[in-house]
Parts: structure tokens; sequence; C-alpha cells
């Protein structure tokens, strides 16, 4: 079975009303430090609009959203600043879409003249 389609499944058993035809989803994430992965939200929507009443349990499918970055080929890092995200489903394309944006950190000390 596809990654896409066991997110899909994943979505559908804690949202019951939620319409792979119609309907979408985002999963934002962020990592940094000495781990990478806190998936910070899940957002249903439906014509727009963020809607709430079922649940997607982000510890129990953090599996399978990591095997979803891996498979995808974005670059993250969580050294320095680390990464952000996002996992997103667009019904009306049929598709599933990984973005990242890696955040480095820069610095130096100035030394003083004499």
């Amino acid at each position: 079975m596809s990654l896409k389609r066991q997110l899909l499944d994943a979505v559908k058993a804690g949202y019951s009303d939620f319409n792979e035809d119609t309907d979408g989803f985002s999963n934002e994430f962020e990592g940094s430090g000495d781990s990478f992965g806190s998936f910070c939200s899940f957002d249903i929507w439906k014509g727009g609009e963020v809607v709430m009443g079922g649940s997607f349990d982000l510890n129990e499918h953090s599996e399978l959203l990591h095997s979803i970055i891996d498979a995808s080929g974005v670059d993250y890092n969580w050294n320095d600043g680390g990464t952000q995200g996002k996992i997103q489903y667009d019904s009306h394309q049929n598709s599933l879409t990984v973005e990242t944006q890696m955040i480095y950190e820069s610095w130096a000390k100035l030394e003083d003249e004499e």
C-alpha cells in the first residue's frame, strides 16, 4: 500500500467525515538540535475552511509521517536552526506534497581593534 494511501486511511479513521475527493489536510512539522520531527499541528479543511471534529494522533503516526518526508526526497536538517515544513494533501489535484525550509545559523565574533 502506498504511503499516500496509508495516510489517507489514517486520516479517515480519525475524521469519519473526511472525503478525499473534496477535502484536504496539512501537517506542519519542525525540528532542530539533536532530533527532528516535532509534528506540530494537523488541520483538515472543507471548502477552504479549517474544521474540527476528529482526531489524528501525531505521535501514533509519526513513523508514517517520517517515511513520507524521507520518500519525498526533500532536504531537511536537524543541525543548527533545523527545518520547518509541511505535508499537505490537495483533493483537487489528488496530490500529497511535502515542502521544507531549512534554517541555518551563522554567527561571528568581532575582536576589538587596538
